[in-house]
């Protein structure tokens, strides 16, 4: 985290953004769990999963009961109700 005030904030200043983020992917790196590093770094859990998901790490596959397990095609599914 770069400390350019004396808050423990993270930094604002675009220039220090990919310091920012690489210390935030080194945090992810340690702790495994993005809402952890978003929680200890001090940003938003959203903006930690942009983070992640700018260099490629993605989350878990959705688990099979949340889409598809009964065959439903969401683009189709309004069309096939009772």
């Amino acid at each position: 985290m770069t400390m350019s005030n004396l808050s423990n904030e993270p930094s604002t200043d675009v220039k220090n953004l990919s310091t920012d983020k690489a210390f935030f992917l080194a945090l992810l790196e340690r702790l495994g769990d993005v809402i952890a590093a978003s929680a200890e770094f001090g940003i938003n859990r959203g903006s930690g999963y942009r983070w992640a998901r700018s260099v490629g790490i993605r989350g878990p596959k959705p688990h099979p009961w949340a889409r598809g397990v009964y065959g439903i095609n969401a683009a189709t599914a309004d069309s096939e109700r009772f």
